[in-house]
């Protein structure tokens, strides 16, 4: 009988698991979780009158949290191409299209590089990016030099590899989201570390100077 009714629990949870599942991605149900780690940790701030021990304990929950929802959305919405492009190559990226416009030589203090330049466009939105291929005769070696776009949403970028022929390049086109999310919630998360350190340690000093005078 015991057998039976776990049976029919564990059926039960996996058949409500799947269902979430298939309503919820990884993404909703992080940003889910996300949103009532920040109410339910803001109205206990609230609720204690936003004593300074309880912020830094806020703040690095939070950072975890902003974390999560940052490396989770990363990992699903970014994606990368690779493409063999000439001056006046065309084509879409996500919801962007791109034209590779041009190549001109560019001389560094140490280097020359063969700069491209490539338009995004869309609507009436627009940028040029400028990835390098640099060549250091110091050292007889090649480096590419990417060119980055930053959104709030995520960075594009691009890089310029080989030279594939007379005209045209091989370029990686990336585009990274919410990787600045991971780096907000990393410092939320230090910076609440240190102030409930710091806290601790302001407590530790009053209740070591309150036992003095006391035995005094």
């Amino acid at each position: 009988m015991v057998l039976s009714y776990l049976a029919q629990g564990s059926i039960l949870y996996f058949l409500g698991f799947g269902t979430l599942m298939f309503f919820f991605t990884t993404v909703h149900l992080t940003w889910v979780l996300t949103a009532w780690i920040v109410l339910t940790h803001v109205y206990m701030l609230v609720q204690t009158q936003w004593q300074l021990s309880k912020v830094g304990m806020v703040l690095a929950h939070v950072g975890i949290a902003v974390m999560a929802v940052g490396a989770a959305t990363n990992a699903e919405h970014s994606f990368e191409v690779n493409r063999k492009l000439a001056p006046g190559s065309e084509f879409a990226f996500g919801d962007w299209h791109v034209k590779y416009q041009d190549t001109q030589w560019h001389i560094g203090p140490n280097y020359t590089a063969e700069r491209a330049e490539i338009e995004f466009s869309k609507a009436e939105q627009s940028f040029v990016v400028r990835p390098e291929r640099r060549h250091y005769l110091v050292r007889v070696m090649n480096m590419s030099e990417p060119s980055i776009k930053r959104f709030w949403h995520g960075d594009y970028y691009v890089t310029l590899a080989e030279k594939v022929d007379r005209h045209a390049y091989a370029v990686k086109f990336q585009y990274k989201a919410t990787i600045h999310w991971i780096w907000l919630g990393a410092m939320l998360g230090v910076v609440g570390v240190a102030m409930s350190l710091a806290c601790a340690e302001t407590k530790r000093k009053e209740a070591r100077a309150h036992a003095a005078i006391e035995n005094t």
